[in-house]
């Protein structure tokens, strides 16, 4: 029987989550990202896992601190897919392969809670 999507060979505790996961009010399917960082000093430090109708395995992200700041990049199959990512006191500001695309802002999540619905 396969492991849930949830779960991860990755060892996460400790890590800071960042998410922009949401549910599709309409359809109930899970859309987004999110990431999880650990401190600098574990391998890997980065782990994602993004969400189109429904989560997708966690990857893991190779980073690598520039300019003080953690940086990453999650691989995609298709530029829409890969991300680069850049930490920030609080929140992390991720921007897509895809050419064009504007950066956006996950926030921190503390706790487990239920994804909220989608804007």
């Amino acid at each position: 029987m396969p492991a849930p999507v949830n779960a991860t060979t990755y060892d996460l505790t400790g890590a800071t989550v960042y998410s922009d996961l949401c549910t599709d009010r309409l359809t109930g399917d899970t859309n987004g990202l999110r990431v999880f960082v650990r401190r600098p000093d574990q391998t890997p430090r980065v782990v994602a896992q993004l969400a189109e109708g429904g989560l997708t395995p966690p990857i893991e992200a190779p980073s690598k601190i520039i300019d003080g700041r953690l940086r990453f990049v999650v691989p995609g199959d298709i530029p829409e897919a890969t991300f680069t990512g850049v930490v920030f006191d609080g929140y992390l500001v991720v921007r897509s392969a895809k050419r064009g695309s504007k950066p956006f802002r996950l926030n921190t999540v503390k706790g487990h809670s239920r994804f909220p619905r989608c804007r």
